[in-house]
């Protein structure tokens, strides 16, 4: 990602209905599987820190990012502990190991993502757990996955072997964004037809439909994750290291 999409999410991250949505999940993944509140935390791929405030409801945080100017957003938004680095193996040295790591759409711009996993698992705690978020599904490919540096989209199955062969335990898999997904669809094929290139979906929205949209999604947060949802725009792992 550029400058530009740095800026973009940073100016968004608080109020897009995407970004609203995937934390009130993620929210509730979290409050289902991590059952204290004095977890050391690691999140890789922090971006622009949206996730961090959310994170700190379970623990004490770290954080890893490689792209600097992404870096000094979430520096200067009052969050000290990021440092520099990403995956699969220019992670930073630490002096400790972690309950939770969380990769919140990050292995899918890793080349060598099982590497990436292998060395996520080596910073685990035992019983320690992974959250995980990738997009799903090639027939969703679109110029947003280009934007973004996408290496691919998976499908649950994919996920499932690849986590698995990290040497992790699966404990929870499920696709989400499913109600919005025949919507996301139509409009991604769509764009391909017109060879659309407006680039990122994750821009500032009309805020009526960004309101209408925001509550759609946000209304996964009931069913994941209590549910396997057969189909969605994105996938969630939970997995354990079990050694």
């Amino acid at each position: 990602m550029n400058i530009t999409e740095f800026d973009e999410m940073a100016s968004c991250e608080k109020s897009h209905w995407w970004f609203i949505g995937r934390r009130a999940i993620m929210d509730s993944v979290l409050n289902k599987f991590i059952h204290n509140k004095n977890n050391q935390i690691l999140e890789i791929g922090c971006g622009t820190g949206g996730n961090l405030e959310l994170l700190k409801n379970y623990g004490i945080v770290s954080a890893v990012e490689p792209d600097q100017h992404a870096i000094s957003i979430t520096m200067g938004n009052g969050f000290l502990s990021v440092q520099k680095g990403g995956l699969p193996d220019s992670l930073p040295k630490f002096d400790k190991k972690f309950d939770l790591i969380c990769l919140f759409d990050v292995l899918e711009h890793v080349e060598d993502h099982l590497s990436g996993l292998k060395n996520c698992k080596k910073l685990l705690n035992p019983n320690g757990k992974v959250i995980i978020t990738v997009p799903a599904l090639k027939l969703l490919w679109s110029q947003h996955d280009e934007v973004h540096n996408h290496k691919r989209r998976y499908t649950n199955k994919e996920i499932i072997s690849l986590v698995s062969q990290s040497g992790l335990k699966i404990v929870y898999c499920s696709y989400f964004n499913f109600f919005l997904f025949p919507t996301i669809l139509l409009t991604r094929l769509v764009k391909a037809l017109l060879n659309s290139k407006k680039g990122s979906d994750l821009k500032k929205q009309n805020s009526f439909f960004n309101v209408i949209l925001k509550n759609i999604f946000s209304f996964e947060k009931y069913f994941i994750p209590r549910l396997i949802l057969p189909i969605g725009v994105s996938i969630v792992v939970v997995a354990e290291n079990v050694d």
